[in-house]
This record gives C-alpha cells, structure tokens and sequence, in this order.
C-alpha cells in the first residue's frame, strides 16, 4: 500500500469558484482508499470544490495498492478552475517484486496517521463515594479523510472498582474478564464520525483510581490510550 496526498492551497486574494482536484494514475498502481466526496472516472479520481477561499488549505488522500512492479508508477494531480486555467504537479515510486508470493490479505492493513483518530475518556462523576456507580464516556473520532477500520476498543478498570455489565454499552458487544473489559471491533469509522463507549462501575474502596483504555487497529502503527482519574471517598 502506498499513501498520496494533495494538498491546495489558494494563495490569492479572492475565491475561486468551481474548483475541480484530478488524481491520474498508472496502471500499475490502483486506489483502495480516498478522501470522501470523489467520483470515480477512466484511471482517475476527481473531487469538486464550489468554493476555495483565499488563503483556505484542502487536503486530499488516496491510499493505492501497488498491483506490479516498475521503476516508476507515476501518481500526478491536477487542479482545473472554472475559467479553464490548470495547475499540475506529480510524483512517483519504484514499485519491486516481492520475494516470495504472499497470500491476498482480507483486510489491507494500511496505516494510517494516528493523529488524524481521537480518543477521549471521562469519569461522568467525579468524586463518586464507596457503594456508588460511575460511568465512564468513552468517545474515539475520526478526524481524518479515510474510515478506519477493525477499531477494538480494550478498558481496564482498577482493583477498588467492579465492572458492571448493566449500563456498560454498546451491549451484547463486550466480554468480561477479571477487571479487562474486550469490546467487539467496529468494522468502519467513516470520516468525520464519532463512536462512542460507555462503561458502568461500581466503587468498592476508598483511593484515587486511574481507568484506563487502549485502541488498536490494523491501521495504526501503535496502540492509541488515555487515562481518567477518579476520587473514590
């Protein structure tokens, strides 16, 4: 898999209207994955952009699975404005045999730049007494331009806490073990949406407690994880 970028820019002073973005490419690469909005056409993609104001940055990504092997596949973009001007630029990479034949994989496990995906965890109630329940907002976001996929969400709650099924969601969708709760993995995260956890405890012991989450994905190149303290009086 290889990652390509657009990035415009409108470095005028005024807007340009009817801006369309052309991604061509050799037929020894082909995109798997791409900014939303694009409209497939012969070896290109394309995006329109009604409006681009002065001084406004639009980034574009197409992630593209290498199919054979050459010295050069060419990726170029081009940008053609309403009153027929155009602007081109191009780059390229050396595509090499593999080894040994490798099996097609299910899931093209492409990385993706983690800091494009968010994850936030809050204790809803904070102090919280012994004998009480807690819930904790668990929120991943995907701020990027790609959906990510096969997102498994791990908490960990703290000896002095009990996990509680009830409250704990989405439901039916998580197994407990000890104090390690396993949710199923979302299959897509769409660009620009959130999804969100929620896990119900219960306070055993008085102590400051930290709980703790972890986000693992085919696409990231390492675990993302965040803690929430909680006051246990």
């Amino acid at each position: 898999m290889a990652r390509f970028f657009i990035d415009l820019e409108n470095k005028g002073i005024s807007s340009l209207y009817g801006v369309k973005v052309i991604n061509s490419f050799d037929r020894s690469i082909y995109p798997e994955q791409a900014s939303a909005g694009f409209q497939k056409e012969d070896m290109a993609l394309s995006w329109r952009i009604e409006e681009l104001q002065a001084g406004q940055k639009k980034r574009f990504q197409v992630i593209y699975k290498c199919e054979t092997a050459t010295p050069r596949a060419v990726c170029r973009a081009a940008v053609e404005l309403a009153d027929g001007r155009r602007v081109t630029d191009e780059t390229s990479l050396e595509i090499t045999a593999a080894p040994e034949p490798e099996k097609t994989p299910t899931m093209p496990e492409i990385e993706a730049p983690s800091e494009d995906l968010r994850l936030s965890v809050v204790g809803l109630r904070n102090p919280v007494a012994v004998g009480n329940y807690l819930t904790y907002d668990i929120r991943v976001i995907n701020n990027g331009t790609i959906p990510y996929r096969q997102l498994r969400l791990t908490a960990v709650v703290p000896e002095g806490m009990a996990p509680n099924p009830l409250g704990t969601s989405p439901p039916e969708l998580f197994k407990i073990d000890g104090q390690t709760i396993r949710f199923d993995p979302i299959g897509d995260l769409p660009a620009g949406k959130t999804f969100t956890y929620r896990v119900r405890v219960r306070a055993l012991r008085v102590g400051t407690y930290r709980f703790r989450v972890e986000l693992t994905s085919p696409m990231l190149p390492q675990p993302i994880a965040q803690e929430a303290e909680t006051e246990v009086f």
